[in-house]
């Protein structure tokens, strides 16, 4: 077989070796063999991680007045927040979760300490204040 274009020999190749013509273009039924299906693009979605520990230290944040979800509220904040600094997610989750733990046990604790040290004075404060 020879080339429309350059007249050289091909044999049954598709396009010709010395000038690049395709044949196939110009005849429409030999065109449909040279094409091949169109592959569609394949989407890779990742599924974006969480932080569970700042959820589950934000949680039991919320019902840290109990002694065990105090110590569990802490801790699981505390490692959510070390997880967020790489996973960037959980930050506000993790230090709500410790602020809820933190003052469950602060106020109590000042108020104890406070009638310690001064007995007469915190009567009065807390009288002020509207608790007495």
């Amino acid at each position: 077989m020879l080339c429309k274009n350059c007249e050289k020999e091909i044999g049954e190749a598709i396009a010709c070796p010395h000038c690049g013509y395709d044949p196939n273009l110009d005849n429409p039924d030999r065109a449909v063999e040279a094409s091949a299906p169109a592959v569609p693009p394949v989407k890779i979605y990742l599924k974006k991680m969480g932080n569970g520990f700042a959820t589950a230290g934000f949680i039991l944040g919320l019902f840290s007045w109990n002694g065990i979800a105090w110590i569990l509220s802490f801790i699981f904040s505390c490692i959510g927040l070390s997880k967020a600094k790489y996973r960037r997610r959980g930050h506000i989750r993790s230090i709500l979760g410790l602020l809820m733990c933190l003052t469950t046990v602060l106020i109590p604790v000042t108020l104890i300490v406070l009638f310690c040290l001064y007995p007469y004075e915190a009567v009065g404060i807390l009288e002020k204040i509207g608790f007495m």
